[in-house]
């Protein structure tokens, strides 16, 4: 279905009548300053390109460019309405158009698509979750937990954006406001009661989740990752905060479920009300897990709650999946959901796409692929393998271009401290130089006793510390495997469930969990 394929490229108009922009006014931080309120508003959009005949273009502001450049764009393809930040504009006395004046074109953009779709969170159970890492397993366990119960959830989230049957790709973590509220409008009008919500740092930054209900808040990690964006550690915490602190905090009704373990959760348990609900491993965590068992074929643990204590078994992979249960079951525990429920709810989810995917093949080697693309994600993945495995860890993985550069070294260290091999390659270079990544992440292997070797270069009965540089990702797969013996773990980083390679501007078509399925029926082992 390539309706939603890209949802921030459509002008939402198809499933509600012309609202008058006076109603649409109401309420939000907007004056008209030529026009009249009884204008009816058929579509409302961002992109000057999907505005359609009769509808309302937002014009925003962008790191890359300003919505205020497409003004002219957006009159031709027929909008009657227009709402800007800047002052002074050109419009040609020919177009009878009327002008909104706001001070945060974001901020009204939501509040406009709120009130066209009719504030839909309002009518939905809203969950969202937010942390560096671990949102993502999370909203899956989560779904699956509620799907148990009863309930009929709709997911947004990094993977895709799911309800009822219905699957479609992500482009976003976090989607625009406009087409977030639209999202939520599907769900509810098609019997959705309950929608996850994976909520981005950037999300919260550029005012996406404005005008969101939430019931629930969950927290689940902070470490390092998006300084590109942010610039400082306490910038892109302040964002995490600022969820709680605005979103969640300010609604009796709401409920935040925090990871308790975690030195910013701990902060977020000081500041915030006494009603919320700590997870963790710690003795004074209200949803505590204990008894654990873990091992590369899932996890076993008992867990207390204030509904008593709960037996669960899993096949999600890694201790540190140990806290994507708990807050499961957590949230689980703030909806009154039945512990059967809960307990089958975990028991159901097989795998997470690309988190700690095992990869079937018959050479013996225990193949994973991963998301992890920050040091802390990394650190918790390869330190889990280095504690199961049996034989070598090889570990292939890069990190973005155009984005946070002080944790290409950090990446590198962790890499060096946890594997026996290393295959760098590249992870979405974009516009930079794929070469000029992987040096910064080899200043990470400096004295760490690690020898570069020709990726051309047969091992055999290893002992040494070994890396090599493939920038083509698709033969340093093709490396990685050949240099796996069976008893061996391969640890493909970083990518996980994307099904692409960001190279310049284009997106061409990529996924590691087919590239190595490919590679293992092409290559022979080198043992």
């Amino acid at each position: 279905m390539l309706l939603a394929i890209k949802l921030s490229a459509i002008a939402k108009s198809d499933l509600r009548s012309k609202v008058k922009l006076g109603t649409l006014m109401e309420g939000v931080a907007v004056s008209l300053v030529r026009g009249t309120p009884e204008l009816e508003v058929s579509s409302i959009a961002y992109d000057s390109r999907k505005v359609k005949p009769g509808g309302l273009f937002v014009a925003i502001k962008g790191r890359q460019f300003d919505g205020h450049q497409f003004i002219p764009q957006a009159l031709s393809r027929g909008a009657k309405a227009i709402v800007v930040e800047t002052q002074t504009l050109n419009i040609p006395s020919n177009f009878d158009v009327a002008i909104l004046r706001t001070f945060d074109s974001r901020q009204a953009l939501a509040q406009l698509a709120a009130r066209f779709w009719g504030n839909p969170s309002a009518g939905l159970i809203l969950i969202g979750i937010t942390g560096t890492n671990g949102k993502t397993t999370t909203a899956y366990l989560v779904e699956s937990v509620l799907q148990e119960a009863g309930y009929v959830p709709g997911v947004i989230g990094t993977v895709s954006y799911r309800y009822r049957g219905q699957v479609f790709p992500a482009l976003q973590t976090t989607p625009e406001s406009l087409d977030l509220h639209y999202l939520l409008r599907q769900m509810l009008d098609v019997g959705v009661d309950c929608a996850i919500l994976e909520v981005s740092s950037h999300a919260i930054a550029l005012k996406r989740i404005a005008e969101c209900r939430f019931k629930i808040g969950v927290f689940t990690s902070f470490s390092q990752d998006h300084l590109d964006f942010h610039g400082t550690m306490e910038e892109y915490w302040q964002m995490k905060e600022k969820f709680f602190r605005d979103y969640i905090w300010p609604v009796d009704s709401s409920i935040s479920v925090v990871n308790g373990d975690e030195l910013k959760g701990k902060e977020l348990v000081q500041k915030g009300p006494d009603s919320m609900i700590v997870y963790g491993l710690e003795e004074a965590a209200m949803v505590k897990a204990q008894n654990l068992k873990i091992s590369l074929e899932g996890i076993h643990s008992e867990i207390y709650t204030p509904q008593g204590l709960l037996e669960i078994r899993s096949r999600l992979v890694g201790d540190f999946n140990i806290h994507n249960i708990l807050a499961a079951v957590a949230v689980g525990v703030a909806l009154e959901i039945p512990p059967s429920s809960i307990q089958r709810g975990i028991a159901n989810v097989q795998g997470i796409p690309g988190r700690m995917e095992s990869i079937e093949n018959n050479r013996g080697i225990h193949i994973f692929v991963d998301f992890a693309h920050t040091p802390d994600a990394l650190t918790r993945v390869l330190r889990f393998l280095n504690r199961e495995a049996r034989g070598r860890i090889i570990t292939l993985f890069g990190c973005g271009g155009d984005r946070d550069r002080g944790k290409r070294p950090l990446m590198g260290q962790v890499a060096a401290k946890y594997s026996d091999l290393i295959v760098l390659t590249s992870d979405n270079p974009r516009s930079e130089d794929p070469l000029a990544i992987l040096a910064d992440i080899e200043k990470g292997l400096e004295g760490c006793a690690y020898s570069k070797v020709d990726s051309n270069q047969v091992l055999t009965s290893v002992t040494k510390k070994l890396y090599t540089i493939v920038a083509d990702r698709r033969e340093a797969i093709r490396v990685a495997l050949s240099w796996s013996q069976p008893g061996d773990v391969l640890l493909l980083a970083g990518k996980g469930h994307e099904s692409y390679q960001i190279i310049g501007n284009e997106r061409i078509p990529f996924d590691d969990r087919q590239e190595v399925r490919r590679a293992l029926t092409e290559t022979k082992s080198s043992s």
